[in-house]
């Protein structure tokens, strides 16, 4: 059987098609736990993440619009952080904050752009996006750890850029997301209709989820996706696009 829709064979197949090492940048939230776990694992030899916090002025971690508008609102000094740095792409680690107020950060990026930061910005949901369009993916589950209204905001984004989002299951968590168990994860995928869609979406990149993903792709075979294995693989396939058009013009 063809498993190459697997992202978990993806995540071990693409740093083959690496020459060098990437050096790529990525904005997290504050207190944000798994990244900094998650991602040098998905690419330990071929990539170094560079890491810069996104401290909101209200200086909380309750996942209201003050927080989230607090993450927008502190790009340009978490990006001014990484500036000396030779990146060959930047990624914004803040998966609701990135659906909800993706025109707050268009603002932001033309900040940077004026600041001359030349850099390949992607966002996690934007990575999300990317990498589901790459395999194909129209209709899927979304599970995510908010509360019911903000995960319905993010299905509703997710609708408006043309996925269709056939059941979305929230886990109602407002604050202390990185305390949510592999157990939680699995039985809340679980929980839903599965059997119609091409794709499992497992929001927001507090969660740590590689150890769920390998099993849930085995036992529904469909391919699944969390924030931060498509932030990585995006911010690679981005750098690896960079690098190529770079090479192209000096021909």
């Amino acid at each position: 059987m063809d498993e190459s829709w697997r992202m978990s064979k993806h995540l071990q197949e693409l740093p083959l098609r690496l020459d060098e090492t990437l050096h790529l940048g990525v904005l997290v939230p504050w207190a944000n736990q798994a990244m900094e776990a998650e991602l040098p694992l998905l690419f330990p030899q071929r990539v170094i993440w560079h890491i810069a916090r996104l401290v909101p002025s209200s200086t909380t971690t309750v996942l209201d619009d003050d927080f989230l508008t607090g993450m927008v609102q502190a790009i340009p000094q978490a990006v001014f952080q990484l500036s000396r740095l030779p990146l060959r792409a930047l990624a914004f680690g803040c998966t609701s904050a990135s659906s909800v107020f993706s025109e707050d950060i268009a603002g932001a990026l033309q900040v940077l752009q004026r600041a001359q930061h030349a850099v390949p910005f992607l966002t996690a949901f934007s990575a999300l996006c990317l990498l589901l369009t790459m395999c194909q993916a129209k209709r899927i589950v979304l599970v995510a750890p908010y509360e019911h209204e903000l995960t319905l905001r993010e299905a509703q984004v997710f609708e408006h850029h043309g996925i269709v989002v056939q059941h979305a299951a929230s886990l109602g968590y407002r604050d202390d997301i990185g305390s949510i168990s592999s157990q939680q994860i699995l039985d809340a995928c679980a929980a839903c209709p599965l059997d119609k869609v091409d794709a499992l979406v497992i929001s927001c990149t507090a969660l740590h989820t590689l150890d769920v993903i390998p099993l849930l792709e085995e036992h529904y075979h469909l391919p699944v996706l969390s924030s931060n294995t498509a932030l990585a693989l995006a911010s690679v396939l981005v750098a690896i696009q960079q690098l190529s058009l770079s090479l192209e013009n000096q021909l």
